[in-house]
């Protein structure tokens, strides 16, 4: 099974869709059973959904700056004793 940090590291590939097979199913296990991980991809899908809403009718927000959003919120999770912590 995935750690916190491992959770961490693929949460935004996840999110997105990108992963498949196994990965994807050690890391829904995963969530299933940590409740605190579960919690920090709900507050990244919310932060993307809010940046996309944000972007509607005008251009997305683009890599470099979700790139910058997503740590950020890993360094805060840190700071917070969140996962990957």
């Amino acid at each position: 099974m995935l750690s916190c940090r491992e959770l961490v590291r693929h949460s935004s590939e996840y999110v997105e869709g990108e992963l498949t097979g196994w990965s994807k199913w050690s890391l829904k296990l995963h969530l299933f059973i940590c409740r605190r991980c579960s919690r920090y991809v709900r507050h990244l899908r919310t932060t993307i959904d809010a940046l996309a809403m944000l972007g509607r009718g005008q251009t997305e927000p683009s890599r470099e700056f979700m790139a910058r959003m997503q740590q950020r919120y890993r360094d805060w999770a840190v700071a917070h004793d969140q996962p990957g912590s």
